[in-house]
Formats: C-alpha cells, sequence, structure tokens
C-alpha cells in the first residue's frame, strides 16, 4: 500500500528534474549561442583547431546542444514559415550541389557555411523561446557591435594599437586588397565590408531595444544603449560604408514609425521610413564628405551599373548558373571602355548578393533566394500584426527591430557581395531570430514572461 503510494511522488520528482535538467541545458545552450555570435563579429578569422574557427567551434557546440533539446522536448511548435525557409533553404544548397557536380567543381567552402547556417537558424530557433532569452542575444550582439565599433573608431583616429588587435584575430593573414583598405576600418570584423554588414543589422536592434527602455527606471542603461548606439553610426560614417549607412538609415526609420506611428499601414510606414531615411542619409553625407556619399565620384560607384550590365549578361549566356564567375572567359560581355572599370569587373563579383547568386546558381538559385526574403519579410508583416495592437513596449520592439535589421541588411547587400547563400554565417542568427520570436508570440504567451516590475502599458 505505501509503495504503491511512493510511486506517484517518484513519477512526480522524476519528471522535475527531467525537466529542470532540460531547463539548464536550454539555458547553456542560449549562453553559447550567443557567445557563437559575439565570436562570428570578433573572431570569425581566428582558426584554432582543425583549421576550423573558433566562431565555428561554438557554433557547432550551440546546434549540439539545439539537437539534444529537439529530442528530449520533442513537441517543439513548427512554424509553417519556418518549415518552408527550411525547405526552400535546403532547395537552394541542392541546386547548388547539382551546378558544382555539372561543372565537375568540388564543393567550395561556401556550400558548408550555407549548411553551417541553416543549422545556426534553426538552433536560433529552437533554443531561444523565451522573451528572456531573445533579449539576451539581442544584447549580445549590440554588445559585439559596439566594441567592433569603437575599436574602428579608435583605428581611425589612432591607428594603435588598434590596427594591431585587428591583425592578430585575423591571424597577420593580410593581403594586399585588405592592406588597400587602410582607409576603411574594419573595427573587429575580418574586413571592412563585413563590417559594415554587422552595423547595418546591428544598429536598429539597438534603436528598437532602447525604446524597450524608456518607460523603464534604469538612467545608467539608457545612457548606455545611446552611446552605443551612436558609436555605432560615427563608425560607419567614418569608415565611408554608403550602402551600410543608406540600410542603418532605413531600419531606424522603420523602428520609429513601427513604435510611434497611430497607423498600422505598412506601406504608409515604408514611404515615410524610405523618405526620412533619404533625408539623414543626404544630411550626414553632405556635412561630411559630400563627394563621396552624394556626388558619388569615386571608381567603385561609376563601377556599378557596368558591373550589373555584365552579371545580367552573363547570367543570360548561363541561365542555371556556373558556381563561379569566372568573366574572363566570357570578356566580350564587358563592354566598358575606362580601363579601371574593366578590370574592377573582371577581378571582382557583381557587388550585389542577388546578382552574385544569379551568376553562381543561376535564375533557379535566384527564384530560391526571393522566396526566401518574401518569408521572412511575410514572417516580420505577422509579428508586427501580432503586436501592433498591443499598448507595450516589451510586445512592440522585437518584430521593430528584426524588421529594420532586416531591411538594414538587405540595403547593405545591394552594393556588396555577402549574403546568407553567398558566405555570410552571421546573418543567419538573424534569420533564425525571425521565426524564434514569432514562435515565442504565438505559443509561448509572451506576457506572463514579462519582468513583474514593470512599469510600461
Amino acid at each position: 500500500m505505501n509503495k504503491n503510494a511512493r510511486e506517484p511522488d517518484k513519477t512526480l520528482s522524476e519528471r522535475v528534474l527531467r525537466e529542470r535538467r532540460n531547463f539548464n541545458m536550454g539555458k547553456m545552450g542560449t549562453l553559447v549561442l550567443a557567445i557563437s555570435a559575439l565570436a562570428y563579429l570578433w573572431f570569425s578569422s581566428y582558426h584554432i583547431l582543425l583549421n576550423l574557427s573558433l566562431s565555428t567551434l561554438l557554433a557547432g557546440i550551440s546546434i549540439y546542444f539545439a539537437f539534444l533539446q529537439f529530442l528530449v522536448k520533442r513537441k517543439i511548435p513548427l512554424d509553417k514559415d519556418f518549415q518552408r525557409l527550411l525547405i526552400v533553404s535546403f532547395s537552394l544548397l541542392a541546386w547548388s550541389t547539382f551546378v558544382y557536380a555539372i561543372f565537375e567543381i568540388g564543393l567550395p567552402k561556401r556550400w558548408g557555411q550555407i549548411l553551417l547556417g541553416i543549422a545556426i537558424a534553426a538552433s536560433v530557433y529552437i533554443l531561444v523561446d523565451t522573451y528572456p532569452k531573445a533579449k539576451f542575444l539581442i544584447k549580445t550582439m549590440i554588445i559585439g557591435g559596439t566594441i567592433s565599433a569603437v575599436v574602428g573608431i579608435g583605428q581611425f583616429f589612432l591607428g594603435e594599437p588598434f590596427w594591431r588587435i585587428w591583425q592578430t584575430l585575423i591571424e597577420n593573414k593580410i593581403d594586399s586588397s585588405l592592406i588597400s583598405y587602410a582607409k576603411r576600418i574594419p573595427g573587429l570584423a575580418p574586413t571592412p565590408i563585413t563590417f559594415g554588414y554587422h552595423m547595418a543589422t546591428i544598429i536598429p536592434l539597438s534603436v528598437a531595444f532602447f525604446h524597450s527602455l524608456i518607460r523603464g527606471k534604469n538612467k545608467f542603461q539608457k545612457v548606455l544603449i545611446i552611446l552605443a548606439t551612436t558609436g555605432m553610426i560615427f563608425g560607419i560614417i567614418l569608415g565611408g560604408y554608403r550602402a551600410a549607412l543608406g540600410g542603418a538609415s532605413l531600419g531606424i526609420s522603420v523602428v520609429m514609425f513601427l513604435l510611434h506611428s497611430k497607423k498600422k499601414q505598412w506601406r504608409y510606414v515604408l514611404s515615410k521610413s524610405i523618405i526620412l531615411s533619404i533625408i539623414v542619409y543626404l544630411v550626414i553625407g553632405w556635412l561630411y564628405n559630400p563627394i563621396k556619399y552624394i556626388l558619388l565620384r569615386d571608381i567603385s560607384a561609376k563601377a556599378r551599373l557596368p558591373m550589373l550590365q555584365t552579371a545580367i549578361l552573363y547570367a543570360l549566356r548561363h541561365p542555371f548558373g556556373t558556381g563561379y564567375y569566372e568573366i574572363e572567359e566570357n570578356i566580350e560581355l564587358v563592354y566598358v571602355e575606362d580601363p579601371a572599370i574593366a578590370e574592377i569587373i573582371l577581378k571582382t563579383t557583381p557587388h550585389n548578393q542577388f546578382l552574385n547568386v544569379l551568376i553562381y546558381y543561376g535564375f533557379p538559385g535566384l527564384l530560391l533566394l526571393i522566396i526566401y526574403y518574401w518569408l521572412c519579410l511575410k514572417t516580420t508583416y505577422k509579428l508586427w500584426k501580432n503586436t501592433a495592437n498591443s499598448n507595450s513596449l516589451y510586445l512592440k520592439w522585437l518584430p521593430a527591430g528584426i524588421f529594420g535589421a532586416l531591411l538594414g541588411y538587405l540595403v547593405n547587400s545591394m552594393t556588396h557581395n555577402a549574403g546568407p547563400f553567398v558566405g555570410d554565417i552571421f546573418h543567419w542568427y538573424l534569420i533564425g531570430l525571425i521565426f524564434s520570436v514569432l514562435r515565442i508570440v504565438k505559443y509561448s504567451g509572451v506576457r506572463k514572461q514579462l519582468p513583474r516590475n514593470y512599469e510600461g502599458s
């Protein structure tokens, strides 16, 4: 009799211990995931074991934690749009494999980066399942971006020891192309271009996070986030990152209007955001460097249109992609008279992530990439729709910040080469966060996760 009475208690205690163990495992996985994102901001080129970077090893550990969490919970709600995103991502990966096989090209490093990125996005979706975890990951990104920007500002004004720090992190493997960027500060990112991508993504998140603090009493934290945001903006201005400044300006404008506009129509918000971001860009450009920012007289700006024309002609000749971009084998497609511009076209890819996917994977790859971003934008719309009627900034700032960050990244990628399917792993953290926050809003009861002492409405 007593033995039977104790069995339910034993079962209950085992269940409590199991749930506590799962909870601790999830927290540890989220911590490693956040540190891996920090490592991609700072140490993505620093190799420590078997030619693997520290960031990749940390990401692998977080993926392992996510896999364990998935096996233990088994009932993790999988949003249909996230399922579609995974299908599209793996379809593009499979198509790229087919292209490489057709042209008898060994799988490049880019292929593994795509696979790792997909796994990171899935890990974010699985591990970041509460509001505090989402906030922690975003705060980690903001801290990482701020410190990188501070180092970049030091590189611009002081030089040493900030350049030496950067050289150490990329293991002193500096080629001539990086040396030519001496006036374009990289911060702690592996290249100056990567630094611009990071800032265009993180600045809108930082502005949105500040809005979550408006009604709070912690003035010190408010001052810190203002200084952090200002430092990152200052970093991209000093570095001359036009696309990053334009992307960050649009992202900030979207965040501001989404959080404060009484009208909830997206067309209204986007139109006002675009107008404001253009004004901000022109004012900053005119005050700092009008020749570079507004008149666009440098050789890089002049080469953009010929690069676009050449890439489209190349894609029309190879509609299913070639897996690489050897324009020298198709030199007759280069219709420019300026030898300096011709040299840029022959030595680089088109400086646009959509065009890069087009020349690498053809029109099928481009179509999949468009669907990929359509799913991301559609999900951000769902996020905003689910929180637009709430008076709590705790519910609103996450969708606004994520949408601003996504637009900031997209604008920057229109004039640069990186993208989720062109070697940029860090972007996958944001992609995973989009669907993770949707999961939190839809399935986890965000209101129950808010701090008890929060004084906002």
